[in-house]
C-alpha cells in the first residue's frame, strides 16, 4: 500500500514538473540536484514513449 502512495506521488511530481506547474530555483552549488531532476524526467519521458510504441 505504501509503495502505491509513493508511485502516485512520483507520477504527480513528474506531471507537475513536465507541465511547468512546478518550478525549482537552485543556487549555484546545487546544480547537481537540478541535473538529476532533469535526468530522471527525461528517463520517465523515454519510458512513456517506449510504452506507447509497444501498445501501438
Amino acid at each position: 500500500m505504501e509503495n502505491k502512495i509513493y508511485l502516485d506521488l512520483g507520477k504527480s511530481f513528474y506531471d507537475w514538473h513536465h507541465s511547468g506547474k512546478l518550478k525549482f530555483f537552485f543556487e549555484e552549488d546545487n546544480k547537481n540536484l537540478e541535473m538529476e531532476i532533469e535526468r530522471v524526467s527525461e528517463l520517465v519521458e523515454y519510458v512513456k514513449e517506449k510504452r506507447e510504441d509497444l501498445t501501438t
